[in-house]
């Protein structure tokens, strides 16, 4: 997994109901939410599939097999599989050859039946780690409709606009998601092959890596959030019921040069939107701060700086800067 930061000037955005926007502002800490509170039942549930089929990858498995013991490999994946070609490196089964051994074990692979579901004990790792790992979740997109009825409080929040280069050193996992339509598969028979037996080089350096990695998989519906993420492990692990969390651990400070911007809401009023220039002001005064409105031509807001004069005029797009 190579993780990376937007072009530089990029401005990533946040979508807050007012109360959480006003929070933030005060105390300038953004929350990396445990994936087991997410919305989307799939979040870490992408498990790994393959199109090929057995007998191709039983084929695979022989000739794995000899490279193996040719190389006197050690496996690192504890199947029954695995577990023979194991003991015959340590000097069982010396009755075969090499060539024997692996064309056997490869019509034993051959004759299995595909695997239709994870395992039991697959789907208990991944849910303890999606109470481990948080996420920071950020998009390319300030006026998305949908993320304004969904994750403002219907147009009554506001976005928030990061600088990604200025949030630190607690963001340093950060990458845009990935989207697609089919778990991610293995393709290649000789690579499922080593997968398989658990080939050094075909095993992830750590759990956590491939757990990690499969945190910027999300299902091609939701492509128009255009997302990305920051992720972390927590400390120690909450407790199952996430509405019950301590989220102090999960808490992380935001540099006050790290905000640039705050679109409002059509439906945060203007006492509101005084509070938030205050607090804008007070967190960070190069901040920008824009107000909208229903666009009346067509299905978008239109945003104009908060300290301006909306035109008197449906149809005119002309603004004027007051209170200065």
């Amino acid at each position: 997994m190579v993780y990376t930061l937007p072009p530089p000037n990029t401005i990533l955005y946040k979508y807050y109901n007012y109360a959480s926007a006003l929070r933030f502002l005060r105390e300038g800490l953004v929350r990396f939410s445990p994936l087991a509170s997410f919305n989307d039942p799939f979040e870490l549930n992408a498990y790994p599939g393959s199109n090929i089929t057995q007998e191709a990858l039983g084929n695979a498995v022989k000739t794995a097999i000899i490279d193996v013991i040719d190389k006197r490999e050690s496996l690192q994946v504890a199947n029954r599989i695995s577990q023979y070609v194991m003991a015959y490196q340590q000097g069982m089964y010396q009755h075969y050859s090499p060539a024997e051994f692996a064309e056997l074990l490869g019509e034993q692979v051959a004759a299995m039946q595909p695997v239709s579901a994870p395992p039991q004990a697959a789907r208990t790792l991944h849910a303890e780690y999606a109470r481990r790992i948080g996420a920071f979740c950020l998009t390319e997109k300030f006026d998305n409709l949908l993320m304004w009825a969904h994750y403002a409080d219907q147009y009554k929040g506001m976005v928030i606009g990061f600088d990604p280069h200025k949030l630190g050193g607690e963001f340093a996992c950060f990458a845009p998601v990935n989207y697609r339509d089919a778990f991610p598969s293995i393709e290649d028979v000789n690579e499922a092959a080593d997968s398989y037996l658990g080939r050094p080089h075909a095993v992830p350096d750590s759990l956590d890596a491939f757990m990690l990695e499969n945190v910027f998989v999300k299902g091609h519906d939701w492509r128009d959030e255009k997302e990305w993420r920051a992720v972390r492990f927590h400390e120690c692990e909450p407790r199952a019921d996430h509405e019950t969390y301590d989220i102090s651990k999960q808490l992380i400070q935001v540099p006050n040069e790290a905000v640039v911007s705050i679109h409002l809401g059509c439906r945060v009023t203007d006492d509101q939107r005084s509070m938030v220039c205050d607090l804008a002001y007070l967190f960070n005064s190069a901040t920008e701060v824009y107000k909208s409105r229903v666009s009346h031509t067509r299905f978008e807001l239109e945003f104009i700086p908060a300290i301006a004069r909306w035109p008197s005029l449906p149809y005119d797009d002309h603004w004027e800067i007051i209170n200065t």
